[in-house]
């Protein structure tokens, strides 16, 4: 069984979406994240779109979130909480790999309520080995200290590690607003409606919803406490974005 990278877990985690990662790092992270959730939905796979690894992956990460604080491991942060103790590099990334491909294997993690949501439940039977089902218990260790790993107090900060993963999730009539708000273009700017590839108002619309659109993404990938604390996270992640729109406006409209 391949192993993901130290490099690729810590910028999946730094990112909050695979979907962020480099190309090479989201094909690592496919073969351990969404190949073992397929295997686990295979129980109500007749009665469920044919995923692909892109949106197995957005689902793991929907599930998981970064900041949850809930009665149980659904959080990323409780996830490298627990081996933080490894010293060495590649016996850290070994044991996380492990975890998580037993997670997303399991049916009772990620796949049953996923299922559920799509309104196609069925009976749940397990599809592992004995030998896997106590694998969490078998990689995880107790002693580890709850405060080994700080949490990320600085919203500038964390709006730098969420704002890539949140404009990869936006359209084009999105990312050309922000483009415009970027380089301080009006809406009828013919560059602006040429990159969003709509009529103006199309651009002021997507303009004017930007807000609550990048909410509704916050509330995707890491939970905040408070209504203010959302409100200004939105406003940071808006910022640190605008460098990604200048990126993606000038380099055919990609972004690495």
């Amino acid at each position: 069984m391949a192993f993901v990278g130290p490099t690729t877990w810590r910028t999946w985690k730094a990112l909050c979406s695979v979907a962020a990662c480099e190309p090479e790092q989201r094909t690592e992270l496919y073969s351990v994240i969404s190949s073992n959730l397929r295997r686990a939905l295979r129980q109500w796979e007749r009665n469920l779109p044919h995923y692909s690894d892109a949106e197995l992956a957005q689902f793991f990460d929907e599930h998981f979130k970064l900041g949850y604080a809930g009665p149980d491991a659904r959080n990323k942060d409780y996830i490298f909480l627990r081996f933080a103790h490894i010293a060495d590099e590649a016996e850290w990334a070994k044991r996380i790999t492990v975890y998580i491909r037993i997670m997303a294997s399991w049916p009772k993690s990620v796949a049953e309520p996923l299922a559920r949501r799509e309104g196609r439940t069925g009976p749940i039977v397990p599809d592992l080995s004995a030998e896997e089902l106590v694998g969490p218990e078998t990689w995880l260790d107790a002693s580890v200290r709850p405060d080994v790993l700080a949490g990320e107090a600085d919203l500038q900060a964390l709006a730098g590690r969420l704002a890539k993963g949140i404009f990869l999730g936006l359209d084009d009539v999105h990312r050309a607003a922000l483009w415009s708000i970027a380089n301080d273009r009006t809406l009828t700017d013919s560059e602006v409606l040429r990159l969003a590839g709509r009529g103006k108002s199309s651009v002021a619309q997507a303009r004017k919803k930007l807000p609550d659109l990048i909410k509704t993404q916050i509330n995707r990938f890491c939970l905040t406490e408070t209504h203010e604390v959302m409100e200004a996270l939105a406003v940071e992640i808006a910022k640190a974005m605008l460098p990604l729109a200048i990126k993606w406006g000038t380099s055919g409209n990609t972004v690495a």
